[in-house]
């Protein structure tokens, strides 16, 4: 029982001696961004479109045909 707790005190003591602050990192800034997938759950339908119904953007995906048990990309 002695040699079990010297052996996890140890190693304890050497993860802990191992962790420090990395503090000469980059710093990488993520531009904003929203992710969206759509999933078609729907069992009782055929293939369905998602189009996203906004009046001023430009070029918005659109997803025709999505069928059940399938997804879109983000």
């Amino acid at each position: 029982m002695r040699f079990r707790s010297l052996v996890a005190l140890t190693g304890g003591l050497l993860a802990a001696g191992a962790c420090k602050d990395d503090v000469t990192g980059v710093k990488t800034e993520l531009a904003p961004a929203a992710l969206i997938r759509y999933v078609n759950a729907v069992p009782d339908t055929s293939a369905l479109d998602f189009r996203f119904v906004d009046g001023d953007v430009e070029q918005s995906p659109q997803f025709p045909g999505v069928t059940f048990r399938t997804f879109t990309a983000y």
